[in-house]
């Protein structure tokens, strides 16, 4: 497990701040300015960023191929990240710990962009995102368990999004 965290951090290294894959481009702006992407335990901040980005891009990726058609892509581009819960010290030593309440809810600011193959925009807006209702809603697939919270709001934005198409 902790040997891909790793490999996953030095591929997202080589990659730029702007991400695509398949039917989804995420671009991350100013991230040192988002409210709280802290590292917990053994990361450093900046090997805590590019894991919570990597993972985010997985998940856009997957809930891309879920909800949109496959001639569409949709491009963000993030302005703002508050994870769920908040980072505290552990016990006497100086690892961190995440910890998850009901007050410290998940944040999620961006712009976006569906297009189009010929690359037409079908679809912006800006959207904020809150996950109010966090402690209700926790199941998502295997393996995407740290940000379950962030994951269940950005699937209901995708849900609704649909939903107000039809």
């Amino acid at each position: 497990m902790q040997a891909q965290k790793y490999l996953l951090t030095a591929i997202t290294c080589i990659l730029s701040w702007q991400v695509t894959a398949g039917n989804s481009e995420i671009k991350w702006v100013e991230p040192e300015k988002y409210t709280d992407i802290k590292a917990p335990d053994s990361y450093t901040r900046k090997g805590y960023q590019e894991y919570v980005f990597s993972s985010f891009e997985r998940y856009l990726e997957q809930a891309s191929r879920k909800y949109l058609p496959d001639d569409q892509t949709i491009k963000l581009t993030v302005t703002e990240l508050d994870l769920a819960g908040w980072v505290r010290p552990f016990g006497n030593s100086l690892e961190y710990l995440r910890v998850i309440e009901d007050g410290f809810i998940p944040r999620i600011k961006f712009d976006y962009k569906i297009i189009d193959e010929q690359g037409a925009v079908i679809d912006q807006g800006s959207a904020n995102l809150k996950n109010m209702a966090m402690s209700e809603d926790v199941i998502v697939p295997p393996g995407l368990d740290d940000f379950k919270h962030e994951f269940a709001m950005i699937k209901h934005w995708f849900r609704d999004r649909q939903k107000n198409q039809k």
